[in-house]
């Protein structure tokens, strides 16, 4: 064997070893693509999922912002009246300081002398019951 036939089979060898090595490193490549495919694959399946859930959510926030809104008109006509409420006792809170006022400058107001005797009344007829009540405790 000459010295070329042995060069040709070292070169054949390492050919064969260099063919090997690209196969199995191909291999992995393709094992790597097909990983990398079921992982795009799982990730577009979950987008999907959240896209439809976003979906949901987005229709729920109308639906509760319709409901809120239509709360919101059935409230106003409360409003309105605690409006006319508040009004109502502005008025009567100023009627109320006019007559205190003109009362204060007076002194009396019309129909106040009656009132103010029979209050007396009450409180003589009340004192004079506790005399009768403590007498007859007493005598017994």
């Amino acid at each position: 064997m000459s010295f070329i036939s042995i060069a040709i089979f070292i070169i054949s060898i390492s050919f064969a070893l260099l063919a090997i090595y690209i196969a199995k490193m191909l291999l992995r490549v393709s094992g790597l693509f097909q990983t990398l495919g079921k992982t795009f694959a799982d990730i577009e399946k979950k987008l999907d999922q959240s896209i439809h859930k976003v979906g949901e959510l987005l229709n729920q926030s109308e639906k509760t912002t319709m409901d809120v809104e239509e709360k919101l008109k059935a409230t106003e006509g409360l409003f309105l009246s605690l409006k006319n409420v508040g009004d109502a006792t502005q008025i009567m809170s100023n009627n109320m300081r006019e007559h205190s006022s003109r009362y204060k400058r007076r002194g009396t107001l019309v129909g106040t002398k009656n009132f103010v005797q029979a209050i007396q009344y009450g409180e003589y007829a009340s004192v004079l019951f506790k005399s009768w009540q403590q007498g007859k405790n007493a005598s017994l």
